[in-house]
């Protein structure tokens, strides 16, 4: 029926934004100010210029660097983004492609931080040339992700596609789990947008598995709630509920309501599929309310539709399903 593609549509839809990737939220973690020069992240690419530069030419150039670091860090984003220009000037005039291509990169996060997508991509895409060229590997695994980063907020999925398949092969291959696990959220999470399922499993079940091996219950809530939603769509609702039920425990622990209204509508289209007519209408009746509060008020309207159509085929063996 007519209505039960729109509603499943809907569910999709619903569960893709509340489920924001948390490979971007791990991406802006790198930079906070505890593990700025320690973990995968641009700056970690700039450690060895420390060494250079003392030997090759006065320090000017990574005091800058360093200073611009510690406004970013206190969220003095234009203040960063001035003396980093100041750095990369240095870095050109002493021909130093590793710094400069450090510098760019870190302009980007800037400029991007500051709202400047089109600054931010110039400056990434004039890092990543440089350090392709060198080549540092790191860097290209960083600078690619966040290039990809950037396309995914402009909903240019397949650009996205593009520079996170750069960078997976690389985190792989320097065994960057973190890196490598926001990667593959990543390209999971740009194939369920585009609305190509089977490949947003092949690359969120990998996901999962490095979540699972950090315990990290944010993150396998929002991989398991796309996992669902994936399955749901590949007309696999008794897979869709194994994931459904994992992500919705989790989305109860951390209050996460706009998820938990959105997942309970998702189980009730996965039993309605099923013919369980009494757990699909258990499920958006617990629904309804949270999508409610929520402000989702077109969407709980379409599971009240489901609902009604539900309890009026509640004589049926098995409801029809196209």
């Amino acid at each position: 029926m007519e209505l039960q593609k729109l509603a499943l549509s809907a569910v999709i839809t619903l569960l893709a934004a509340v489920s924001m990737p948390i490979y971007e939220a791990e991406a802006k973690g790198l930079f906070q100010k505890d593990v700025i020069l320690q973990k995968t992240s641009i700056s970690s690419s700039i450690k060895p210029l420390r060494a250079q530069t003392s030997q090759a030419y006065t320090s000017e150039a990574y005091q800058l660097l360093e200073r611009g670091l510690e406004d970013y860090k206190a969220n003095r984003i234009e203040a960063a983004l001035e003396i980093w220009q100041q750095a990369l000037t240095l870095y050109r005039q002493n021909d130093d492609p590793l710094g400069a291509a450090s510098v760019l990169a870190l302009l980007g996060r800037g400029y991007k931080d500051s709202g400047n997508n089109t600054k931010a991509i110039e400056s990434w895409e004039q890092s990543l040339a440089i350090a392709q060229s060198i080549p540092e590997q790191k860097l290209i695994a960083s600078v690619a992700f966040d290039l990809g980063e950037t396309y995914f907020k402009l909903e240019n999925y397949t650009k996205a596609i593009e520079y996170y398949q750069q960078s997976l092969p690389i985190a792989r291959q320097l065994n960057d789990r973190t890196l490598e696990g926001s990667n593959l959220f990543a390209l999971g999470d740009s194939y369920f947008l585009l609305e190509q399922y089977d490949r947003a499993i092949e690359y969120l079940e990998p996901a999962l598995q490095i979540a699972r091996s950090s315990s990290d219950r944010q993150t396998i809530g929002r991989i398991t709630t796309i996992l669902g939603g994936a399955y749901l769509s590949t007309n696999n609702p008794t897979q869709a509920l194994v994931f459904y039920q994992e992500s919705l425990t989790i989305a109860r622990e951390v209050r996460a309501r706009p998820a938990e209204g959105a997942i309970l509508a998702g189980m009730g289209m996965a039993y309605y599929m099923q013919g369980n007519l009494t757990s699909a209408v258990q499920s958006w009746q617990l629904s309804l309310p949270i999508l409610r509060e929520s402000g989702n008020l077109a969407f709980a309207k379409q599971v009240e539709q489901m609902l009604t159509t539900a309890v009026n085929n509640s004589s049926m063996n098995k409801p029809k399903f196209q």
